[in-house]
């Protein structure tokens, strides 16, 4: 009897994905890169070739144009026989002194990226690698990161005011509002509205540094409270959670929604905001992605789930539970005090 041929191994499975991950990282990095370099406010004026920017950014020139061209590719900026100029969302996000400035945010995500970098080493200890301790960080630290944190803020703030209806709420409560970006955005927006940020001790001499640039001390009062620990006093109209109990575990957090809805008028609504995910835990998957953030940084936060915010709630006495999705898949539970 012939030889029989071997058998042809298995086609192999595609590797996008794995490629596309690995691959994936070179496009955000370019951009922490110049956000930190702060290449596009230079370009405001007018384009310029990159020995030019080079020169103003107090750069090497040769190694500028070759980020300068991946940030071509990424449709931040353009390029004209040689001259590098803003693309229009450049020219409105990561301009300083736009309105709209988030180039800032570079200090969050340097943050988040070298914490994910240790994910190995939480999984195989089960202990955040990179642990945000508050009450360790020096005031410049402590600093950096409200100012990475700020530009969400006050697009939280703006997204608020769009979705709902403040015109009537006259005491509003920014809890642990750490910048106090949201208060920013809403008392701007109205101007019958005062505010009051709730924060650690040592969050609130940074608090009052924002508010101050923002021009809004006699509007936005500052007040050092833990949450977790006692009830709020005052009888306010609204009440704003943004990213906050996702760094609790569930029974800080439960513990923070009660005592936020004792502070609350008869009437008055709470806002939580951030990453939160369906009861499944595994979905918005950009949600669940963020998660390896918390597990990286925080001894027992987490993104909760929509079913424990509501049971929270409902423990807490707020009745007309709401889950609102956004388009960043980031999402909003709304509940009012009876």
């Amino acid at each position: 009897m012939a030889d029989e041929a071997p058998a042809k191994p298995a086609p192999l499975p595609s590797r996008a994905p794995i490629d596309g991950p690995l691959s994936g990282m070179y496009g955000p990095l370019a951009l922490l890169a110049a956000m930190q370099l702060d290449v596009f406010t230079p370009l405001a004026e007018g384009p310029l070739p990159a020995d030019a920017l080079a020169g103003r950014l107090h750069v090497d020139a040769p190694r500028l144009e070759r980020l300068l061209r991946a940030l071509v590719n990424l449709e931040l900026l353009t390029c004209d026989n040689g001259a590098f100029a803003n693309t229009p969302a450049a020219d409105a996000y990561l301009v300083r002194g736009r309105r709209a400035y988030m180039g800032e945010t570079h200090l969050l995500f340097a943050d988040i990226w070298q914490a994910l970098s240790r994910m190995a080493d939480t999984v195989r200890t089960g202990s955040p690698q990179h642990l945000h301790d508050f009450t360790a960080m020096t005031p410049g630290e402590l600093e950096d990161f409200l100012r990475g944190l700020h530009a969400g803020a006050m697009a939280a703030g703006a997204d608020l005011n769009h979705r709902f209806d403040f015109s009537g709420v006259r005491r509003l409560v920014d809890v642990a509002g750490g910048s106090g970006g949201v208060s920013i955005a809403l008392c701007r927006r109205h101007e019958a509205m005062r505010a009051t940020v709730i924060d650690l001790p040592r969050v609130t001499p940074h608090t009052k540094t924002f508010l101050a640039e923002a021009g809004l001390t006699e509007r936005v009062s500052v007040e050092s409270q833990d949450v977790v620990a006692a009830p709020l006093g005052g009888a306010y109209d609204a009440a704003v959670l943004r990213a906050f109990l996702q760094v609790l575990g569930p029974a800080d957090a439960a513990a923070a929604v009660r005592h936020v809805a004792a502070g609350l008028a008869p009437g008055g609504m709470m806002y939580i905001v951030g990453h939160i995910l369906d009861d499944d835990r595994q979905t918005p998957a950009s949600t669940a992605f963020f998660d390896l953030v918390f597990m990286n940084v925080y001894t027992a936060g987490r993104a909760h789930t929509e079913g424990e915010h509501r049971t929270w709630l409902a423990d807490a006495g707020m009745t007309d539970v709401t889950l609102h999705t956004r388009p960043d898949n980031l999402r909003i539970v709304s509940a009012r005090k009876p």
